[in-house]
């Protein structure tokens, strides 16, 4: 079955179509592009936060071994 495009222009409108097909799905894929990068930062940001809160254990150990070891001195200060 012959499109209306093709009856009226002939090649002409079989071009176009063609035309008309090849920027539909620029659009299309343009969209999914930049869902695509919209879930890309939403991952790193993921990774970046939970990097954040696995060394966070590390620094509160690290803050209380310093606070251990400046309560050491003092106390060493006193008995002298």
């Amino acid at each position: 079955m012959l499109s209306r495009a093709f009856l009226l222009y002939g090649e002409l409108g079989k071009d176009y179509l063609l035309h008309v097909g090849v920027e539909t799905m620029r659009r299309k894929l343009k969209l999914n592009h930049n869902g695509q990068n919209l879930i890309e930062y939403a991952i790193i940001v993921a990774l970046v936060a939970s990097a954040m809160v696995a060394m966070s254990t590390y620094v509160f150990r690290s803050v209380q071994a310093t606070q251990q070891v400046i309560q050491k001195g003092y106390t060493e200060y006193d008995e002298d």
